[in-house]
């Protein structure tokens, strides 16, 4: 009798610690998560540089254009027009590790596939702004690296 409960003190002991175990583990990955939400909502700035500036028109045969960030193709109004600025971004030194080299190949296989980023939000200073200025590019970095680019503004002399 004396063995069976002993037994079932230390079988007691056994789950009571595996539980505190897997609730500590539960804690942490709930918190590193957490983490995870927060960093892919943080609007982060940093420089681009302008490669290049250009007046596209649209008309009845060219009418479609690619959403310089999510690659998807829209349709525009024959007569309307975009004046676009293409940037480069700089860096995202805002960034940690592994987020960064992520996002930085991202970006890689993403001016491969669709060219330079552009806005053509870029009323009231398109004009001002020349080849090789800098801009501010505030961007969002999801964790599997996707970049969400939220605003576009020329660099404050």
């Amino acid at each position: 009798m004396k063995l069976l409960t002993r037994r079932r003190t230390v079988i007691s002991l056994a789950i009571i610690a595996g539980l505190a175990a897997l609730g500590v583990y539960g804690y942490y990955a709930l918190k590193r998560a957490v983490k995870e939400f927060l960093e892919a909502k943080y609007v982060r700035a940093t420089s681009g540089t302008v490669m290049g500036k250009e007046i596209i028109r649209f008309d009845e045969k060219n009418y479609t254009y690619i959403d310089p960030d999510d690659g998807f193709q829209f349709e525009a109004k024959p007569g309307d027009e975009q004046r676009r600025v293409y940037y480069q971004i700089d860096n995202f030194d805002g960034l940690d590790e592994p987020r960064r080299s992520r996002a930085l190949e991202v970006e890689r296989e993403r001016l491969a596939k669709l060219g330079t980023r552009f806005t053509y939000n870029a009323e009231g200073w398109y004009e001002g702004v020349k080849v090789g200025d800098k801009v501010v590019v505030n961007y969002r970095v999801f964790s599997d690296g996707d970049i969400q680019v939220w605003t576009v503004d020329p660099m404050k002399n």
